[in-house]
């Protein structure tokens, strides 16, 4: 049997979730080809999938240096492998390796959205440092800005709704932190006087998804289309304040606001640093977290509003899982 046929067994039990077999397999493409870069990368998707980040990391270790980044028919692979280094780094509390790598993956990679996906997991990363200042930031986000040539924003446009529309862009209209974070102002906000628009970039959706679809007063699903789609159907929508919740977290959208859509655009909640992008006009905070320091507004390109005490009022949706009583400590 030939390597690649041993190679393409152990993919076979990887999707099988069978993981000792998956291993094993590998074990013997590695022995007959040390040179198999694929086989080290699956490796590190078992070990992942296992939460054993040390051994994802020696699996990446040992592939990394077997690509030639010069090479166009390594590019792409070895960009996904520098992507899946980074990510460990940071799992791995390595914030510095995780940004440079990730920075290398999207330097590799010619598709403009596909490279902002890895430089704004970058700044993600960087965010866990305390050795990125202001001027690191921005040279972060000055890469993020460079893959935006193919980016053209509408021109800025004033309706006469009777209603304000407010647009919520987020990929976790679930069960998860951030709708518990901003749970209030999705659902609570004076019908009177506004209207709630949401564009879900949820892969997984569940109760909670299907809950807000349900009460807003526009719901649209936009996982698996482009950004220039997306920001097409929030301008159709005359969408009078576009509120990103993600930043550059994971599945993030912020790309779409690049385009404009929107007449008042910001961010927050979600992700609480600035995403370093002219287009954000705002970006919600409060007095812990921004207050009246100088020093933290360097980091900002968006203007900050401060609340008085804080600007994520945890709330529990009701879909979550119930937590048993506190009982007395264990020890």
């Amino acid at each position: 049997m030939e390597v690649w046929e041993v190679y393409k067994q152990a993919v076979d039990e990887f999707k099988a979730e069978n993981f000792d077999a998956t291993l094993k397999l590998l074990e013997e493409v590695t022995r007959r080809d040390p040179a198999y870069r694929k086989a080290y990368i699956l490796e590190s998707y078992v070990w992942n999938r296992r939460h054993n980040y040390f051994k994802e990391f020696i699996a990446l270790t040992k592939a990394l240096p077997l690509f030639d980044t010069l090479d166009p028919d390594q590019k792409s692979l070895a960009a996904h492998a520098l992507s899946l280094y980074g990510d460990v780094c940071r799992a791995l509390a390595m914030p510095e390796e995780s940004v440079k790598a990730l920075l290398m993956s999207g330097e590799l990679l010619t598709d403009n959205a596909d490279a902002c996906e890895k430089i704004g997991r970058a700044i993600f990363s960087a965010n866990a440092s305390e050795k990125f200042l202001p001027a690191d930031f921005r040279k972060l986000y000055d890469e993020y800005k460079k893959r935006l040539s193919d980016v053209v924003p509408y021109p800025k446009k004033f309706y006469n709704h009777k209603k304000i529309r407010v647009g919520f862009l987020s990929a976790d209209f679930r069960n998860h932190v951030v709708i518990m974070w901003s749970w209030h102002i999705l659902i609570e906000l004076n019908k009177n006087f506004f209207e709630v628009h949401c564009y879900s970039n949820v892969s997984n959706p569940d109760v909670v998804t299907e809950h807000l679809s349900k009460v807003s007063e526009g719901w649209r699903d936009i996982f698996g289309l482009n950004d220039e789609q997306v920001a097409k159907i929030i301008r159709d929508d005359e969408i009078d304040i576009l509120f990103d919740l993600g930043g550059y977290t994971t599945a993030t959208r912020l790309r779409v606001a690049t385009y404009c859509p929107a007449t008042v655009q910001i961010s927050g909640i979600g992700f609480t640093c600035s995403t370093g992008l002219n287009c954000i006009d705002y970006f919600l905070s409060d007095v812990h977290c921004a207050g009246n320091s100088s020093a933290m507004r360097e980091y900002f390109t968006e203007k900050i509003i401060v609340m008085p005490q804080t600007h994520a009022c945890y709330t529990p949706t009701g879909f979550e899982n119930k937590f048993e009583k506190v009982d007395s400590p264990p020890c």
